[in-house]
């Protein structure tokens, strides 16, 4: 009995479920921050890293599900590699940057209150040109 075949199944459809789980979430997140009036500046970052992460939903895990699927494909396998690369750095890096920020407003919240909009789109910014 060939186990195999049953298992590559098995774990495409987990992560094509997972795919979905990360796409479907990050799109409500966004959502609600956008709809809901949480339009302060902190919250922009969080909504960056909902943006990140929903590449990671939609690129990310489809691209690996595909090279799991082909695997002889060469160029799939390179897009893969810079895809994977580029939303993994983008996500880490956001999610650095908002440990940073809290960390301002944690030991300077006076400071921390003088930070303009262009400090945010900085960062962003940055984190989206890595």
């Amino acid at each position: 009995m060939d186990f195999t075949k049953y298992w590559n199944i098995f774990w495409t459809l987990t992560f094509a479920l997972t795919s979905v789980v990360i796409t479907i979430g990050n799109l409500i997140t966004i959502v609600i921050f956008l709809k809901q009036k949480l339009r302060k500046r902190p919250h922009f970052l969080l909504i960056s890293l909902a943006i990140a992460d929903l590449m990671v939903g939609t690129f990310a895990v489809p691209l690996f599900i595909a090279v799991g699927i082909f695997t002889t494909k060469s160029l799939l396998i390179l897009t893969f590699q810079c895809v994977d690369i580029f939303t993994g750095v983008l996500s880490t890096f956001t999610l650095a940057s908002i440990s940073l920020e809290r960390m301002y407003a944690v030991l300077w919240p006076l400071r921390h209150r003088t930070l303009t909009s262009r400090f945010y789109t900085c960062v962003i910014g940055a984190s989206k040109t890595n």
